[in-house]
Parts: C-alpha cells; structure tokens; sequence
C-alpha cells in the first residue's frame, strides 16, 4: 500500500497531461503563427471552403490566403480540401478554389480550429489571383493590407465593393486585368478612392448605395427601369449590377426588382 506520493510525481503527471491536451492532432489544438485552417465564407447564397493563415496568434489575427513563403505544396496538400485546384503557379495557393462561381465575400472574423474567434486583417499575395470565375468580391472594413497580387488577373470580375474608409495602399499588380470593374466604396469616399493610386484606374467609382444602378447619387423609379432593362437584355450604361443584387446571388431578377420598389416606397 502507498502511503506518500511525491509532489514532484503529481507536477510530472500534470506536465504529462498537458502535453498530450495539446499535442497537434489531438482535440484541442493551439493554433501558432503560420499555421493554416480552412472555413466556409459566403459565396452568393451558398458558401465556399478558403484557406486562412494565423499572421500573429497573440493578437488573434488571420489573413484569407496562404503564403508560399511559409509553406511548400507538398506540405499543405493533405490539409487543403481540392489542393490541385488551390495552385496558381509554383507554390503560390489561392484563397480559394479556382473553380469558384460568383460572389465572394470575405468575413470579418472567422472561427480557428481551435474554437477561438479570429480577425481577418489581411489578403494574402495571390489570395484570389487567377480565379477567373469569380464575378463579384466583398472587402470588410477590419482589412488593414491587401497584398501584391491578390487579385490579379481575375478576368471574369465585373465589381469590387470595398467597406473601408481610406483606400489602403496597393501595388498596380494587386488588381492587374480587373480595372475594367466596377469599384463600390462608402458612400461619401467617391472622391478620395478616384485620387489614390492605383484604385482610381478602376473604370467605374461609385458611392455603395443599394439600389442606385445607375450610379446618379438616387434611389428612384429611373433605377427600376433600369433594372428591368437589364432583365430584357437592353442594360443602360452605366449600370451598377452589385447595387440592384438585393438577393445577393450575382444576378439580376423580378425579386431584385419588387425589393428596389419596396425600397423606394419606404423612403
């Protein structure tokens, strides 16, 4: 029979239980810096797995996209739902799938492995580049830096709606092949987002206000005609197709119409 235990014994079986809680793999699983998860986010009306990066695990911040500089392909492959089809050139991965359809957008926050709840700060070089099947991307305003490349040649993007008041600084790769676009900021920062470099090769800069497809400043009956032109095929130019998606499925339809009614009979 026992009659006296150590304390030392109690402190190694305590060190022990520690190491196994959090050794990698195990249910609970501490993320660190450049260590790399998958998430659903929203694309359209359905959602869509992208890869995040943790950037700095003590401030609980990620970046959407994964950085050659930190992984190699062959690594990354058993983690990456698809992994043939996250691969740009090299090892650069994309954000997401390259055979995503439609409407990106980007969370402000997602959930890690780990049950925490991180901040999206950052798009990583290459996050979306190449991805030519996307047609709209949604920017949270919690983005402080977009990298070189993000989105470079994404030839099917027709808009960009960025939720952050001062245009942040980007190099004229970031959005290289995707300034015929239409660029939505918020409303007010028209001016600002036309005088920055680079964002004012954009085609089209206007002030985000739903409802406006044609870009004049008002939500009135002159957009409902609009919309319904563009239903017939006849589109008027300009005509702004993200500020007339009330349903948020990258189209125009008879609910996006009966919304902007609903819309205009309120105010």
């Amino acid at each position: 029979m026992i009659q006296k235990v150590s304390k030392y014994a109690f402190f190694v079986i305590a060190m022990m239980s520690a190491a196994t809680l959090f050794a990698k793999g195990d249910a609970v699983n501490v993320l660190s810096d450049y260590d790399f998860f998958t998430v659903k986010i929203a694309n359209g009306n359905s959602t869509v797995d992208a890869i995040f990066t943790v950037t700095d695990a003590s401030k609980k911040e990620v970046m959407i996209g994964y950085d050659n500089f930190y992984y190699e392909a062959d690594i990354a492959s058993p983690a990456v739902p698809n992994f043939e089809d996250y691969v740009v050139e090299g090892t650069f991965v994309t954000a997401i799938s390259k055979t995503t359809v439609g409407m990106i957008t980007i969370p402000s926050t997602v959930k890690g492995t780990d049950g925490l709840t991180y901040k999206v700060t950052s798009i990583a070089n290459h996050a979306f580049a190449e991805c030519n099947l996307l047609t709209c991307v949604i920017i949270p305003s919690s983005i402080t830096d977009i990298d070189t490349y993000a989105f470079n040649l994404c030839s099917g993007l027709e808009s960009v709606k960025v939720d952050i008041a001062s245009p942040l600084s980007i190099g004229e790769s970031t959005f290289d092949g995707c300034y015929d676009a239409y660029l939505y900021v918020p409303k007010g920062k028209k001016t600002v987002y036309s005088n920055a470099q680079y964002w004012k090769k954009f085609k089209y800069i206007a002030d985000y206000i739903l409802g406006d497809v044609n870009i004049d400043g008002e939500v009135n009956i002159q957009d409902v005609v609009a919309m319904i032109s563009y239903i017939l095929g006849t589109p008027p130019t300009p005509f702004a197709k993200l500020l007339g998606d009330f349903d948020s499925n990258s189209d125009i339809n008879i609910t996006d119409v009966t919304s902007l009614i609903s819309l205009i009979l309120e105010e």
